[in-house]
């Protein structure tokens, strides 16, 4: 990471990929960061360590690390296998394929996955020393629970975990209330009336 001056420590939320980088943020400059929501994936250590539904979960992360190959194959048929996989959840479903239908856009979402899947994998995971709030839906098809809960054995700082029920891989826009209150609350925020 590169260097980064600010005058105050800040409040850092992430979900997916996301939540690894705010992770990497809260593990490797934690006097960067004052509090830390992650949404559905846990300390990147619980997460490599976790067990086979996981595993399981997660097994087309591998499968997305073959350029070309994965993006004829999510791309077929009017993106089926990439509307399958997003889930009838997704909100704004017709606008993303839109946008990944642009030439280039699939392979650079993509990329994402092909570039931090093995370094966070192989990476040797610090301890996390600022309060975190860990966020995981009951239904999400691709992180399993025991990666968030796990998350506890690499905190020296607070730590706070909440399950939302009935809500999927996308609790920001599925449960966008439920994530803002719990949100609001941790950061210390005051709730607007």
């Amino acid at each position: 990471m590169t260097s980064v001056e600010i005058d105050e420590p800040l409040d850092v939320i992430g979900h997916d990929w996301g939540a690894y980088l705010s992770w990497l943020m809260a593990v490797e400059r934690p006097q960067l960061v004052r509090r830390h929501i992650a949404i559905s994936v846990g300390h990147p250590r619980a997460f490599v360590l976790a067990g086979f539904e996981q595993k399981r979960k997660a097994n087309y992360m591998l499968l997305w690390q073959v350029p070309g190959i994965t993006e004829r194959r999510l791309a077929r048929n009017d993106f089926r296998r990439l509307r399958s996989f997003a889930g009838d959840r997704y909100p704004d479903l017709e606008q993303a394929i839109a946008d990944l239908s642009r030439p280039g856009r699939l392979t650079a979402g993509l990329n994402w996955y092909r570039a931090n899947y093995f370094p966070a994998v192989v990476r040797r995971w610090q301890r996390c020393r600022v309060p975190t709030l860990g966020i995981w839906p009951s239904e999400d098809k691709y992180l399993a629970e025991d990666q968030m809960i796990n998350s506890s054995r690499y905190m020296d700082a607070e730590w706070r975990y909440e399950r939302l029920d009935g809500v999927g891989h996308w609790p920001q826009l599925e449960a966008p209330d439920q994530v803002a209150d719990l949100a609001l609350a941790w950061l210390q925020i005051p709730a607007a009336s």
